[in-house]
């Protein structure tokens, strides 16, 4: 019953005006810790035994690539319910989970890479914002390079520049160092959690076929946290893409 009215509470946070949320926000960096914690657990636990069913008889490496880590603790979950897998990470907040990530991949020595830069459609330049709570284990949970999206008030108006990369060249040529040498390619999860980028990357992901070479996918859309005159345009986007992505064999996941 308790899980039922936190999850109904948080429904109602996401989807309430900003400046009601802006009212609610230090109650909800409260409820964090009480809800996501063994939320997010059984979520992650869910989730990670379907991929070592999935990858059990897959004779190739097993890589599992996290688009947006945060603070890693999710990551290091997946990390600890994933044996065998090696591990790959992008996060745009380098200002805030920096000294994190640097623990996490000296805990993990299977962690092969966590990288900040700006998951993206092509290589250059970001500009980001940092917004969300500033405590819990989400903090700065809706750091986004996209103005018009705003789950949050701006917690700093500052925009901060980061490297942006080609998420599908990545994806290739990650793929190729890890196929064996008997030409078995990988099994790869990817975990794409990037406020709002998710539509460009994999209208590109799909467009140039390199959606092919995950086996699996877990995407959180973020349609609703838009500007209200802009989520129609989103809505449509995110429909086309789940059409797009139905007609490949990659595995979509239930996620979130």
């Amino acid at each position: 019953m308790r899980e039922e009215i936190l999850e109904k509470l948080r429904w109602v946070y996401k989807h309430s005006p900003r400046v009601v949320r802006k009212t609610l926000r230090p109650f909800r960096d409260v409820a964090a810790d009480c809800y996501n914690r063994p939320h997010f657990d059984r979520i992650v636990a869910r989730t990670a035994t379907q991929i070592r069913e999935d990858a059990q008889s897959h004779p190739g490496q097993k890589i599992f690539v996290d688009c947006g880590f945060n603070a890693g603790e999710m990551l290091e979950r997946f990390v600890k319910t994933l044996p065998g897998f090696r591990f790959y990470g992008f996060e745009i907040n380098y200002r805030d989970f920096a000294e994190s990530a640097a623990e996490l991949q000296k805990r993990h020595p299977n962690i092969l890479g966590l990288n900040f830069s700006a998951v993206s459609d092509h290589d250059g330049t970001a500009s980001f914002r940092i917004a969300g709570q500033k405590g819990g284990i989400l903090r700065a949970e809706a750091t986004t390079i996209l103005p018009e999206l705003h789950e949050e008030e701006f917690t700093d108006e500052r925009l901060y520049e980061v490297a942006a990369i080609d998420f599908s060249r990545w994806l290739r040529e990650m793929v190729a160092r890890h196929t064996e040498a008997d030409g078995s390619k990988p099994f790869v999860v990817v975990k794409m959690d990037i406020e709002g980028a998710e539509y460009a990357v994999l209208e590109e992901l799909v467009r140039d076929g390199t959606i092919t070479l995950a086996s699996e996918l877990m995407v959180e859309f973020h349609t609703e946290q838009f500007d209200q005159n802009q989520r129609p345009h989103y809505a449509r986007r995110e429909a086309a893409i789940r059409d797009e992505l139905s007609r490949f064999p990659v595995q979509i996941l239930s996620w979130g």
